[in-house]
């Protein structure tokens, strides 16, 4: 779950649908398809949360989606 304080992020999902979220709004990230999240233009501060299984991998580095 990630919560946008401040600034503007905007998501850019596997099927190269992005998505802007502004201050105060909320958007969850989940599954196995590679997205990416950023911040273009102004600072950006974000609340996260992360939930996965012990011994998990924290981060999965793969390539973004090719419209990002």
């Amino acid at each position: 779950m990630v919560i946008v304080e401040s600034g503007h992020v905007t998501t850019h999902d596997e099927n190269c649908q992005t998505r802007t979220y502004g201050p105060h709004e909320v958007f969850i990230e989940s599954g196995t398809e590679p997205g990416m999240v950023r911040n273009d233009t102004e600072l950006a501060v974000t609340y996260v949360t992360l939930i996965a299984p012990a011994g998990s991998p924290f981060r999965v580095e793969t390539d973004p989606p090719p419209c990002a």
